[in-house]
């Protein structure tokens, strides 16, 4: 069994390496879950152990030996604790405008950028992959390589992301509105 799970992590090395940015996340999943199905067996088999008189005991052992030298790094979890299946996480793109770039950015930092199981050449293709219009050109001119993810950050907060700048795109957008329809609409609310 130990061989075959070793043989199982040398294969899942080799499918990510292989597989595009987007299939990453739903093959990680595929390889959590069969991690899981092998904890919970550990921990049956943990149990029956306890019933009896512990020889199953160094059954274990081995399993979470290998279990901690499978090259995938895995999210380590108490076995009693259940783990939640959350929906698909669709992040938002970004076309430029400045008033939504705080939204953006919190939830790319949230799923991608502090991340530190991807690496920064993936974290380059999922920004790219999210960016539209005018923050599309912004990082244009950079090749796709680790080193130049970090500039493409930068160059999208200085772009998009200070602080006056911001204040002054929502401060426009308010400005927009006619002040009787605003007054209205606080009425309306307040009923």
């Amino acid at each position: 069994m130990e061989t075959k799970l070793k043989a199982l992590g040398d294969i899942d090395q080799e499918i990510l390496s292989l597989c595009s940015v987007e299939e990453i996340p739903q093959k990680i999943e595929e390889l959590e879950r069969y991690v899981e199905k092998i904890i919970m067996c550990q921990k049956r088999i943990n149990d029956i152990s306890q019933q009896n008189d512990g020889t199953t005991q160094e059954m274990i052992n081995p399993l979470a030996r290998l279990m901690q030298a499978l090259p995938v790094s895995v999210p380590q979890q108490p076995m009693n604790q259940v783990k939640a299946k959350l929906p698909k996480l669709i992040l938002p793109k970004f076309h430029g405008d400045v008033t939504t770039w705080t939204g953006f950015w919190e939830s790319y930092k949230s799923a991608v950028h502090d991340n530190e199981n991807i690496s920064k050449i993936d974290k380059f293709n999922y920004l790219k992959s999210l960016l539209e219009g005018a923050a599309s050109r912004a990082i244009q001119g950079l090749t796709l390589s680790s080193s130049n993810y970090d500039s493409a950050v930068e160059i999208l907060e200085q772009q998009f992301g200070r602080p006056q700048q911001i204040i002054s795109a929502h401060m426009e957008e308010i400005l927009k509105y006619n002040p009787a329809q605003v007054i209205d609409h606080l009425a309306s609310l307040s009923v």
